[in-house]
């Protein structure tokens, strides 16, 4: 039998009318990856729920560090946690390290319009100190 013949759909691998179970209802195909192994060898990702990841980014937050590249490099320099810069972005937004910007986009409205309301008093009673003491 020719293998470049396109007329015969018994040895079609694509031909959807085929079964590839066996009749155990198993595949008998083995998976393409069976240890689990990707082609990055360098790469130890810490668990998505990982308490000392989430202790070191809360910390980096408090720090003022937002910075994804210089967070990884830190990652790497001071834990030996290889870590993308991406995946520090994913991490910090699953763990609530949102940066200003985002932090004030998320909140309702009224709570924005009180936030301005809070420093405009503050501002009137510095001001007002400020006055007393000339």
């Amino acid at each position: 039998m020719d293998p470049y013949d396109v007329d015969s759909p018994n040895d079609d691998p694509y031909n959807e009318s085929q079964s590839l179970l066996v009749e155990d209802g198993t595949s008998p195909r083995t998976p393409n990856n069976p240890e689990g192994r990707n082609q990055r060898k360098r790469c130890l990702i810490a668990p998505k729920n990982d308490q000392s990841i989430q202790q070191i980014l809360a910390q980096y937050h408090r720090d003022g560090i937002t910075d994804r590249e210089k967070i990884s490099r830190l990652l790497k320099a001071e834990h030996g946690v290889t870590m993308s810069e991406a995946t520090v972005a994913r991490r910090r937004q699953q763990f609530g390290l949102l940066g200003s910007a985002q932090s004030t986009y998320s909140l309702p409205g009224s709570t924005k319009r009180q936030l301005v309301l809070d420093q405009l008093d503050t501002l009137t009673l510095w001001n007002q100190y400020e006055a007393s003491n000339v």
